[in-house]
């Protein structure tokens, strides 16, 4: 029995409605792939060595060896940092700069993979003979959900906190901060602190 007018009408009004909503899904499902993706961060900086108040007449300062070479300091920190590719893509290598402020230098830095698969190396030297203001590291792979911690030991000529900490890549991606209310990196800073201290240079106080 042939379809009259108005059926028709429906049967095509659906399939014109289903083409528009298929497109617009697709569209939505490529445009979510090629978002610029998201990598959500967790930063927290300690106190590790203080110089005494000004009104104080000892002078205090922290002396760090490396090689056999000993350079005073008249503050550290130590600044933990753990990163998560928490986008839609794999990516096999990603390089991520940390920026301290410009009153700001690393003194050392240090890069923990998830495990042996991954890995993740410094590019350039840092050295308390020669602090530097930023650090890149190589990540490979970044995977979906893959998390690397860094630690940062810094100083500061200002005799105070590190001020603000950029991270950059020359990834299409976007950091963003995440806080978790009671939720630690593992060991205590203090812990971590005198551990990067001990093993990577040797500390020495007067």
């Amino acid at each position: 029995m042939p379809m009259d007018e108005a059926e028709l009408v429906k049967v095509g009004a659906a399939l014109i409605g289903g083409g528009a909503a298929g497109a617009i899904i697709t569209a939505i499902v490529t445009s979510y792939r090629n978002r610029i993706q998201p990598v959500r961060y967790r930063m927290k900086t300690v106190p590790v060595f203080s110089k005494a108040p000004r009104s104080s007449t000892i002078e205090t300062v922290v002396t760090l060896r490396a090689n056999g070479q000993g350079y005073d300091f008249a503050n550290l920190h130590l600044t933990e940092l753990s990163i998560v590719n928490s986008g839609n893509q794999n990516i096999k290598e990603f390089t991520i700069g940390i920026t301290m402020s410009n009153n700001d230098r690393i003194v050392n830095a240090h890069c923990e993979a998830p495990d042996r698969q991954h890995n993740g190396s410094q590019v350039g030297e840092i050295t308390p003979a020669d602090p530097k203001q930023a650090v890149d590291f190589k990540l490979i792979p970044f995977n979906r959900q893959d998390a690397y911690q860094f630690r940062l030991l810094s100083t500061s000529a200002n005799d105070r906190e590190p001020g603000e900490i950029k991270l950059s890549s020359s990834e299409p991606v976007r950091f963003v901060a995440r806080i978790d209310i009671g939720e630690t990196l593992g060991r205590s800073s203090l812990e971590i602190a005198v551990e990067l201290v001990a093993k990577s240079v040797g500390a020495k106080f007067r």
